[in-house]
């Protein structure tokens, strides 16, 4: 039975306490035509207490990812959808403890800051005043970085993290649409795992990238073709990371020298493959992704001498998790090729990315267009930049304030 990954709604109740919310009214549209449903409601009911393994937060800023436009677009259809009209967006938050974990009261007191990761069949619905959490899938905020700040971290820096954890010490490194919510943290991670090159592809993030720091080459994809790079072409590198998903880049990359070959050490790790907007609305998408995916890995055993290792350490199938045991979850096709469908959700990776931002290895990158108002403008022109794959950084909506220092970026 295909399993649903979903956005849930908090189901109004005649009697439930009223909040502030973002809502979207019906499904569904174009990022552009937002505005036409989406409301700011102040009497949308409050989320119901929490049950076993969930805490109430009060939320204090909210960031958008790819997955907040699929659904609204529709693009996932029953895979990744709102139970329930109206519908309140967005997942990653940093938000104040309000009441908590009734399994678990110990684990966090009232009044912590927290950091919360979206996770599907979960009501977490962050566009709102309130929102319920999954309590093993938080961690506290790192102190001294703003609110929006820490909303931007349980998603794309975790993925960055992750993915950088593939890297070794030494590696020349090729990222693929670098200056995004993931891309701006893994350049980062890269450099902390001790790669010591790395070069990167934009079309209007070169000066972002430059105040970033840590990139070597940047490659203005618009006037230059990072296959046809010499300086790559030399010297070749060791891993590809593909966060822009153009459909020639796999091609690409076995084709034109600029990798090493698996037996070699070569990479090229994707987080999708070779779509920049996947639409999964029938199996025959679904078989149109997986299929891909197959041929990639099957490419990449059959020709180690000649095309690097294929991995995709996060998803197999967008939107799709996985309730069988981990090893079940990985596969091993005697490549070395890991693929795993789901991004991990587990207190261990979130605590281990919160201490190394509050250490300063890695710094929260909001871009810098935000954080955007919770007005109706606000959410839109949010929701806009998050679908036109052009933000700097992750794109973050403050959604209520507290007045203490933590909401000013930088502050000590």
């Amino acid at each position: 039975e295909e399993r649903s990954t979903t956005t849930h709604s908090v189901r109004p109740s005649p009697d439930a306490e009223q909040m502030r919310a973002a809502v979207i009214t019906k499904r569904f549209v174009e990022p552009e035509a937002i505005s036409t449903v989406l409301e700011m409601k102040d009497d949308f009911p409050h989320p119901p207490h929490p049950m076993k393994g969930q805490m109430l937060v009060r939320v204090r800023a909210c960031a958008l990812a790819p997955g907040d436009v699929r659904v609204l677009r529709g693009d996932a259809g029953r895979r990744q959808r709102p139970h329930n009209m109206p519908y309140i967006p967005g997942g990653d938050l940093c938000g104040e403890v309000v009441v908590v974990d009734p399994a678990d009261p110990a684990a966090y007191a009232v009044g912590d800051r927290i950091i919360a990761m979206f996770i599907p069949d979960v009501s977490q619905d962050g566009l709102a005043e309130f929102a319920l959490v999954r309590t093993s899938h938080c961690t506290r905020a790192p102190p001294d970085i703003s609110d929006a700040e820490a909303a931007a971290l349980p998603s794309s820096a975790l993925a960055a993290m992750i993915i950088s954890r593939l890297m070794r010490r030494g590696d020349r490194v090729l990222i693929l649409g670098a200056a995004g919510g993931v891309g701006s943290h893994l350049v980062q991670f890269a450099r902390s795992a001790g790669v010591t090159f790395v070069a990167a592809t934009t079309s209007e993030g070169a000066d972002h990238l430059k105040r970033l720091g840590g990139v070597d080459l940047i490659i203005d994809h618009t006037t230059q073709r990072w296959w046809e790079v010499q300086e790559l072409l030399a010297d070749p590198v060791d891993v590809i990371v593909d966060l822009a998903s153009e459909p020639d880049n796999w091609a690409r990359a076995c084709s034109e020298g600029i990798v090493k070959a698996g037996a070699k050490g070569g990479q090229f790790i994707t987080t999708m493959p070779g779509t920049a907007r996947p639409v999964i609305k029938s199996p025959l998408d679904t078989a149109k992704i997986v299929g891909r995916i197959v041929s990639h890995l099957l490419h990449a055993k059959v020709a180690p001498n000649s095309v690097p290792k294929y991995i995709m350490p996060m998803c197999l199938v967008p939107g799709e998790q996985s309730t069988a045991p981990a090893r079940a979850r990985d596969s091993d096709w005697s490549t070395g090729v890991r693929v795993k469908v789901d991004l991990p959700h587990d207190e261990t990776n979130i605590q281990e990315l919160a201490r190394r931002v509050a250490s300063g290895e890695v710094r929260a990158v909001v871009d810098k267009a935000g954080p955007f108002p919770f007005t109706a403008e606000g959410v839109a022109h949010a929701f806009q930049l998050q679908a036109s794959r052009h933000a700097h950084g992750k794109v973050v909506v403050t959604v209520t304030t507290s007045g203490s220092s933590a909401d000013k970026p930088g502050s000590k």
